[in-house]
């Protein structure tokens, strides 16, 4: 059986669906809005206010994770969304076990990003 028709299958479940949307939610909302607030800081308010003193932009993998981030917490909210969806209108949509698959793989890259992260500062890069 694949994977997507064994993750749409159990989304059948109302209790998992609902279980699954409010912790989606409870965990991109905040991540969205810190990263975001994050981002206007380091690209945006920065720039402007420590222009005098040669501000420096962060490093590009910074950029890489942060955006990689910011995706993940928006493919979440849409994810969640449509779980929320589901469980009002009572039929499930086709994106929902795709968005709910890409939410987790791009979880998956996020860890991966860190240990590589961690691994390329370990190595002085």
């Amino acid at each position: 059986m694949k994977i997507l028709a064994r993750i749409e299958s159990q989304l059948q479940n109302r209790w998992i669906a609902a279980t699954s949307a409010g912790l989606i939610g409870a965990i991109c909302v905040p991540a969205l809005w810190w990263r975001a607030r994050s981002l206007y800081i380091e690209y945006v308010y920065y720039p402007r206010v420590k222009a005098q003193d040669g501000y420096i932009y962060p490093q590009t993998r910074y950029l890489v994770f942060d955006s990689a981030e910011l995706l993940w917490c928006v493919v979440g909210l849409a994810t969640c969304a449509l779980l929320f969806r589901y469980l009002f209108t009572g039929s499930m949509h086709k994106w929902t076990g795709r968005m709910l698959t890409a939410f987790a793989g791009l979880f998956l890259a996020l860890v991966f990003g860190v240990f590589l992260g961690m691994m390329l500062r370990g190595a002085g890069i």
